[in-house]
């Protein structure tokens, strides 16, 4: 049995010491290059996997040119090969790799690259099961797209407890995949059966502070089944209220999905009936929450959304000028720093003279106050601020 002392560490297992040196050769460490060496050229009977690492790290070596190491993609391939022939499972998966996108001289074999990846996972490598359902999830390799055998292999995942294949079995079901026809239902069976098991885990969280895999499944589930019930595909029938049920549990971790129901009901989306009240209830949430958290949807572009609502009576909300005004003048005083809101202070500015202009519900035309506030959208720029100067200027108005 292979076994080396460096005044620190005793190895008794080879793979685990192989690995090491390479993670030191990768620092430039040349008396760790030759002890791989060294690892690589002699097989141990009864770890015969050590030899193996060592010549997949050697491969690496030369692959990428370590320790000043001379770059040979030639001698770096000879090796790899070889440690893919002793069962290395990291040296199967990069071969597969080459031989799947024929790469490094290779002629795109896919069916080479699937019994390499399977041949990975069957020494205890699992992505070797995912890299192979890939292949036909994805038609890699020349192989044609087969949602029956992605399905197979992501269940063998499913079997080693691996936490995202059954949000991937959903979502081929979801989308269909070579001659496996779309099942909505199926995918919305494994994403409510997920969220379901997730609810256990979402309460030992609060009570006890335990996290666990499942939860970050469980959020993509409730996400994934969300979608599925707004656009009703695949055999669903749309229904915006589970919709909503489904979103409202991830608002606690995930503002955006504020902005998602709001818009379900502002729509009408999915059989909700639309409720503009309901609407402003959520965006006003992403207004307050922002104010002590960072959502990723901007206060602004909620503040603009409120603007447009009230001025415009939607969803069956009464028209209030004023309310619109209000948001409109936080806007207009908001930090133009931010490249990615939908509303910034020039346009805030441009649509207030607009309300004063025609007026609203209870604001009465101003005509004074509507130059005033185009001159100041022009100044900072504003396009359509300077041509509506030029057109009253024209006009004598101004």
């Amino acid at each position: 049995m292979i076994t080396y002392s460096d005044g620190k560490t005793t190895y008794s297992d080879g793979d685990s010491l192989s690995g090491d040196l390479g993670k030191k050769v990768r620092c430039g460490d040349k008396d760790a290059l030759q002890k791989l060496k060294d690892f690589a050229a002699n097989r141990d009977p009864e770890q015969p996997h050590s030899q193996a690492r060592a010549l997949y790290e050697l491969a690496e070596v030369y692959f990428n040119g370590f320790c000043e190491v001379e770059r040979s993609p030639q001698e770096a391939l000879k090796l790899l090969i070889q440690a893919a022939e002793l069962d290395d499972d990291l040296a199967s998966i990069r071969l597969a790799k080459f031989y799947r996108d024929g790469k490094q001289g290779f002629k795109q074999e896919g069916q080479k690259a699937l019994n390499l990846f399977i041949k990975a996972a069957e020494h205890g490598n699992n992505n070797g099961w995912r890299l192979a359902a890939e292949m036909f999830r994805e038609g890699k390799g020349g192989l044609k797209a087969d949602g029956y055998r992605a399905i197979e292999f992501y269940e063998k995942l499913d079997a080693l407890d691996d936490k995202q294949a059954l949000i991937n079995i959903a979502e081929i079901c979801e989308e269909g995949c070579g001659k496996f026809k779309a099942d909505g239902l199926r995918a919305l069976e494994i994403y409510e059966d997920i969220i379901r098991h997730g609810k256990y885990w979402v309460k030992v969280n609060l009570d006890f502070g335990i996290e666990s895999p499942v939860l970050q499944n469980y959020k993509e589930a409730l996400r994934n089944a969300a979608r599925l019930y707004l656009e009703g595909k695949a055999g669903v029938v749309p229904n915006g209220y589970k919709a909503i049920e489904y979103l409202t549990e991830l608002v606690k971790d995930d503002g955006e999905n504020l902005r998602r129901i709001a818009d379900i009901y502002l729509e009408g989306k999915a059989g909700v009936e639309p409720d503009g009240y309901k609407g402003i209830e959520y965006l006003t949430e992403i207004i307050e929450r922002n104010e002590t958290e960072t959502l990723f949807t901007s206060p602004s572009d909620a503040m603009k959304i409120l603007a447009d609502i009230w001025r415009n009576a939607k969803g069956g909300v009464t028209q209030d000028g004023y309310k619109a005004v209000e948001y409109l003048t936080l806007l207009a005083e908001e930090d133009d720093s931010s490249n990615w809101v939908s509303c910034k202070p020039n346009q805030a500015l441009y649509e207030l003279g607009t309300i004063y202009e025609d007026g609203c519900g209870s604001v009465a035309p101003d005509m004074q106050k509507a130059i005033d506030f185009y001159q100041k959208s022009a100044k900072l720029g504003y396009g359509f601020a300077k041509r509506k100067i030029k057109e009253l200027t024209r006009l004598g108005i101004v």
